[in-house]
């Protein structure tokens, strides 16, 4: 179950890290936050429900999640400390690359935990929760989105 939540908090937090850099920015300079774009829909999307489902699919499509952020978060976090200044904005900031290093230690020790049973109703709701969200996030604010902002 941490598990879960622990998928869900980081593609949350990765999505709007990157989609607040790309709204302050002029667009997208490298590849690295596309794929941390990606690993972020695939985390909460994808990997979260399948969690619930299907464990050992879940458990590797979260990993794989993982290693595609992982570059966005690292020069992120360089970038922080940067300037020579800290402040408590920088540990407000340093948020997800904690997220992703939880998510990885949680994912590589959930491989050797049994699957515990659920209620049955419970596996639906925590199943159709992401997936629900992201349909929705779809249909509010996918008008804005175009195939041109991925452009380098």
């Amino acid at each position: 179950m941490r598990t879960y939540i622990c998928y869900i908090i980081t593609g949350l937090i990765t999505f709007w890290v990157v989609l607040f850099l790309f709204g302050v920015s002029a667009g997208f300079a490298n590849y690295m936050p596309i794929m941390a774009l990606i690993g972020s829909v695939l985390l909460f999307a994808a990997a979260s429900p399948l969690l619930i489902i299907k464990k050992k699919l879940g458990l590797i499509i979260g990993i794989i999640s993982c290693l595609l952020i992982l570059p966005f978060d690292i020069g992120f976090t360089v970038s922080l400390f940067d300037d020579g200044v800290f402040n408590w904005g920088t540990l407000l900031a340093l948020l997800p690359i904690i997220s992703i290093i939880a998510s990885s230690f949680y994912t590589i020790k959930e491989f050797r935990r049994p699957k515990r049973a659920l209620s049955q109703k419970v596996r639906i709701l925590l199943f159709c929760t992401p997936i629900l969200l992201f349909i929705l996030y779809i249909i509010f604010y996918g008008q804005y989105w175009s195939w041109a902002m991925f452009r380098l």
